[in-house]
């Protein structure tokens, strides 16, 4: 009798992972979520190699590279400093997620 107990204890510790993960599956909204953190993530990690521009070089402008609609040079056009925001909004991920996480962890904590 012991043996039958063990056996039907240990199968349900196994398997509420792969419960949990199908009920998540089937949540799409839940997905969507997951995928988009998912990216903000890669952009965040891959900066460097993605932004088309550095926003921290100094630029020298002058007053028609300010405020440029968008363009192949610059896909989302630039800001009132002349530089490229789709560069900017690249790099500022990573200061989201930061933000984001760290106030996450505090609220944790506490």
């Amino acid at each position: 009798m012991s043996v039958a107990m063990q056996a039907t204890e240990a199968a349900p510790l196994a398997e509420p992972r792969t419960r949990t993960w199908r009920r998540f599956l089937h949540h799409r909204m839940g997905v969507i979520g997951g995928a988009m953190l998912l990216v903000a993530f890669v952009v965040a990690i891959f900066a460097p190699v993605l932004a088309p521009y550095d926003p921290f070089e100094t630029v020298h402008v002058t007053i028609l590279d300010i405020f440029q609609r968008p363009s192949p040079q610059h896909w989302l056009g630039t800001d009132d400093g002349g530089k490229d925001v789709l560069s900017s909004l690249i790099y500022g991920s990573r200061v989201s997620l930061l933000v984001g996480f760290t106030s996450a962890a505090i609220a944790i904590g506490i």
